[in-house]
């Protein structure tokens, strides 16, 4: 074994055990610091640990113990941090100099510059879990084609990438940190049980735990621009003619599939309660659109005329660009020509189901309201709270009504306790026809 191979094994070790003694002990470690600490606030705690805590905490009997934890958790988090600074640094620079390469991991050969793609992939898809932790599934799908190209030689790149990964989701998700396992557990248990919710689906208020199968092709085909969808089925056909013709494209597309399929079979088999449209599965969507890349690939290579070529790229991009610039800040609450554009999906489905437009009415009402009155905010009132005159008295739909001046709604929250009797519209936020949020104004007693 050459001296270069057995360095990299060295270097591969050290970096593994790095990880699992992180991975597995820091919980303990921690566990472990904190029952010292306590020990040591009560006088019972070993020597030299007593005597070192007692000269660094001359007051202990005068402070609260919790302060104390509070201390211990911000100073061990400091030095965890810097002791995997210092010890990824030690490992992880060595080894860049002695990595496989990405670009030809298929036929086995080892380039480190190429092989700087992998690490920027796992680092990034380390990010994505800390984000959402279901970023776990493209990690599956990259390596389903790694393997796929590689076979057995994509076994190390790949348990470089899921390494590099997991060491940045846990870098970056302070949650974790006391006890990765269980933590990690729980967090995908908390998805499985999202509190449930009232949905507006097709004129009818649902419970986002029953939910019909129909829910997902209908928001996708309602908020897809047209272009979008008419381009994403045709890239259906075409993808499976090529999947016929080449085993590389049945691959992609197989990957593709599984990417939009196995969410959505969850969604409809196991229930999960969603809720805001589409807005949880999001990630659905790239696959998407990839398919209705194929579709418009497939379209342009029939073309020779490269002005008709821009033309169709054009039409097909101007619904979503149209979109951005007429309903901006709300572009989340685009629905196409089939549901009858935004305002004939008002009532019909959950529309601008985050009130964000409560901002634009708070600027009204301040422009308006006289000096101490009084604003309820229908909806999330933490949307008008940063933005309301210092010298206005702000209520929830919680309070009593005869309280309000001046009432604040947002249409898309669902509620029977509004009786808009003693009170006049004067504003109200619009975009495209569609009423996002509308202003209320007590009536005047008359003299």
């Amino acid at each position: 074994m050459g001296v270069r191979r057995q360095r990299r094994i060295g270097l591969w070790s050290a970096l593994v055990l790095l990880f699992l003694a992180d991975l597995f002990f820091v919980g303990a470690l921690h566990r472990l610091g904190q029952s010292a600490v306590v020990a040591a606030a009560q006088n019972r705690a070993f020597w030299p640990l007593q005597p070192l805590f007692d000269l660094v905490a001359s007051d202990a009997i005068k402070t609260p113990l919790p302060l104390y934890l509070e201390k211990y958790q911000a100073l061990f988090k400091v030095l965890r941090l810097a002791a995997i600074i210092l010890a990824g640094a030690a490992v992880i620079i060595p080894l860049s100099l002695n990595l496989p390469s990405i670009g030809r991991v298929w036929h086995g050969s080892w380039f480190a510059p190429r092989y700087t793609v992998l690490l920027i992939s796992a680092v990034l898809l380390g990010f994505a879990i800390s984000i959402r932790q279901v970023g776990v599934f493209s990690g599956g799908l990259v390596s389903l084609y790694l393997l796929y190209r590689g076979r057995a030689r994509a076994v190390l790149p790949l348990a470089i990438y899921w390494l590099v990964a997991i060491a940045a989701a846990y870098a970056t998700w302070p949650y974790l940190w006391p006890d990765p396992f269980h933590r990690i557990v729980d967090s995908f248990q908390v998805i499985k049980e999202f509190g449930l919710h009232y949905v507006i689906f097709q004129g009818r208020i649902v419970s986002s735990s029953d939910l019909p199968w129909s829910y997902f092709p209908t928001l996708v085909m309602l908020n897809l621009t047209e272009p979008a969808l008419i381009l994403t089925l045709l890239g259906l056909s075409v993808s499976a003619w090529r999947s016929l013709r080449g085993k590389d494209a049945a691959v992609m597309t197989g990957l593709l599939g599984l990417w939009v399929g196995i969410p959505v079979y969850l969604l409809v088999t196991r229930h999960v309660p969603i809720y805001n449209n589409l807005r949880h599965f999001f990630f659905v969507l790239p696959p998407l659109l990839g398919f209705a890349a194929v579709g418009l690939d497939g379209l342009l290579v029939r073309l020779r005329a490269m002005p008709l070529r821009a033309a169709i790229s054009g039409v097909s991009l101007l619904p979503g660009i149209w979109a951005i610039f007429t309903l901006h800040p709300y572009e989340y609450a685009y629905f196409n020509t089939l549901a009858g554009g935004v305002k004939g999906a008002t009532g019909e489905y959950n529309v601008e189901y985050w009130c964000t437009s409560l901002k634009e009415a708070t600027d009204f009402v301040n422009k308006t309201a006289a000096p101490g009155e009084t604003l309820m905010v229908f909806g999330q009132i933490q949307n008008a709270i940063p933005y309301a005159r210092q010298d206005l008295i702000l209520e929830s739909m919680y309070s009593p009504l005869p309280k309000a001046d001046i009432v604040a709604i947002c249409t898309d929250l669902v509620s029977g306790r509004w009786d808009p009797s003693d009170f006049q519209l004067v504003h109200e936020v619009q975009r495209r026809g569609a009423v996002f949020a509308q202003i209320w104004r007590r009536n005047q007693a008359p003299e």
